[in-house]
C-alpha cells in the first residue's frame, strides 16, 4: 500500500498490490483522534467553567494553576468560550470578573 501525507477527511488515491495486480481505489481518510481529543477538551472545558462559577474573579494564571493545564491552553479555551457566547469578561483585567451565560 502506498501512502502520502494527507489531512483528515481528504479524498486520497490508494494503490494496493494484490496477487500481482495493482488496484487503484479512492478512500476518505478518517478522523481517528478527533473524538477522544474532543472528549478531553469538553471535560477540561467543564472543569474551567466549574472553577469560574465558584470564583468568578479567578485569573487565567489561577485557572492554569488549579487545573494543571497550561496557561496557553486556558487562554485558548477562554477565547473559544467567548466566541461561542458562553463566557464574557466584565470589568477590567485586574479587578473584573467572569460571567457565564447559561444557554
Amino acid at each position: 500500500m502506498i501512502h502520502r501525507k494527507t489531512t483528515p477527511g481528504e479524498l486520497v488515491l490508494v494503490l494496493e498490490e494484490r496477487k500481482g495486480y495493482i488496484l487503484e481505489t479512492e478512500k476518505y481518510r478518517e478522523k481517528i483522534r478527533e473524538k477522544p481529543r474532543e472528549k478531553t477538551r469538553k471535560k477540561n472545558r467543564e472543569i474551567v467553567l466549574k472553577l469560574i462559577r465558584k470564583r468568578p474573579e479567578i485569573t487565567t494564571a489561577g485557572l492554569a494553576e488549579e487545573t494543571g493545564l497550561t496557561p496557553n491552553w486556558i487562554e485558548w479555551q477562554i477565547s473559544q468560550l467567548k466566541k461561542s457566547g458562553l463566557l464574557e469578561r466584565v470589568g477590567p483585567d485586574k479587578c473584573g470578573h467572569w460571567r457565564i451565560k447559561e444557554s
